[in-house]
């Protein structure tokens, strides 16, 4: 019996990455044919959402994995700084289906990848090169006011940098606080365990379940420098994908 289920969560998960990939790569494709025709931003907003819905129907369908959300009163209409815990590739996809108008800050070469890195170009995504340093945030900000101020995009940020196993937390990078105190809105703290279903390994079983994710309230840099912004967003972060069990 156990070697049935065994094969059965196997087959389940391959039937998700294909499934995953022929999303993946419909959107891409659609993504360069409207951007390639010159679609306006709310055209190019609108593939995103498609890309995200579809993706997240998958998990519900073929993983069983229900993305619950907590704190949707918190999400406004105008742009924010989204500030969120990084564990797997399901937030990436998930952010599109529930912030209108918005774009991630993303490593540098994902941008460079063929057709992957145009699409994450005309989806206007941040792209950031961390070897160099100062350079790199103020080039992160400088792009940031412009997304903010003249495109009217929320931005996604992982100030961890990289995606981090369930149980870990590392310190947070500056820049998504510092271009919240240039541009002056609002810091979105959140905080999910994403982790906790997705594994970081190829290896690794996907699970069946609740995943949990929160937006918090709203934060106004105004109030705070950029240090006690960064130790602020850490605190409600990762205090509260503890209590998900990430």
């Amino acid at each position: 019996m156990k070697k049935i289920i065994h094969l059965l969560l196997l087959a389940r998960m391959q039937i998700f990455k294909l499934y995953g990939y022929i999303v993946l790569l419909f959107s891409c494709l659609l993504m360069n044919t409207v951007g390639v025709l010159g679609a306006s931003l709310k055209v190019r907003l609108f593939v995103c959402w498609i890309w995200s819905c579809l993706y997240r129907l998958g998990t519900l369908v073929i993983l069983q994995i229900f993305v619950k959300i907590e704190g949707k009163e918190n999400i406004p209409d105008y742009p924010c700084i989204y500030v969120s815990k990084h564990q797997s590739m399901l937030e990436t996809f998930v952010f599109y289906g529930l912030v209108n108008d918005c774009c991630f800050v993303m490593k540098q070469e994902l941008l460079e990848k063929p057709i992957f890195g145009k699409t994450n170009q005309f989806a206007e995504a941040i792209g950031v090169d961390r070897s160099k340093g100062v350079s790199a945030i103020k080039k992160v900000i400088e792009d940031g006011k412009d997304r903010v101020k003249n495109k009217k995009l929320s931005i996604i940020i992982f100030p961890e940098g990289t995606r981090v196993p369930v149980g870990e937390y590392p310190k947070f990078h500056r820049s998504a606080m510092k271009l919240a105190s240039v541009t002056g809105v609002p810091i979105i703290p959140v905080a999910h365990n994403f982790g906790v279903y997705f594994g970081r390994k190829k290896g690794d079983f996907v699970k069946p379940g609740i995943a949990r994710m929160s937006f918090g309230k709203a934060i106004d840099p105004k109030d705070y420098s950029v240090a006690e912004l960064t130790d602020m967003c850490y605190d409600i972060i990762n205090e509260k994908t503890k209590s998900f069990g990430g």
